[in-house]
């Protein structure tokens, strides 16, 4: 798994739904800081969005890499098991990201945007069912599957609800 990127366009107003996800983790979850993460509300976990209705559960951009369910150590990109993490940052939201347009979709400044989990962990379009942000660059902009664009990205849960 690569090491996440730090995905934050500008600090605008950083907020969180769960600030310790320490107990929301399952030993088969990896995310990388940057990530869009949705709450599976069956389960009580944290997990990656597979479809764009996920976005109903999201609760913002992973602030940290997860391995395997655990932290991954700042030190050196193993993760040490047997080190007690006391707390695990949860995702953000409210803030500018760099997410990650998809091929053939023009945006415009204001247009609202959807997940789109098979461009990739950031991925967005312009059309769906759930909206989890708006486009916030200045220019129309056509993806080609990797052009990263700004957006203000909200959280949808609970209740999806958007907020920002």
């Amino acid at each position: 798994m690569a090491t996440g990127k730090n995905t934050t366009f500008k600090k605008v107003a950083t907020n969180m739904v769960i600030s310790d996800v320490k107990g929301l983790l399952t030993p088969s979850l990896s995310l990388n800081e940057g990530d869009f993460v949705c709450l599976d509300t069956t389960n009580h976990v944290l997990v990656a969005p597979a479809n764009e209705t996920d976005g109903a559960t999201l609760i913002g951009v992973m602030s940290v890499d997860i391995v395997n369910g655990q932290l991954r150590s700042a030190i050196s990109t193993d993760v040490d098991a047997s080190a007690a993490v006391p707390s695990i940052p949860g995702p953000t939201f409210g803030d500018e990201y760099l997410v990650v347009l998809k091929s053939g979709v023009t945006v415009h400044p204001g247009d609202p945007l959807y997940l789109d989990p098979g461009t990739g962990t950031r991925g967005v379009t312009t059309s769906g069912t759930k909206i989890v942000g708006i486009y916030t660059g200045t220019k129309n902009v056509v993806g080609d599957g990797t052009i990263e664009i700004p957006a203000k990205i909200g959280a949808r849960a609970p209740a999806d609800t958007l907020k920002f």
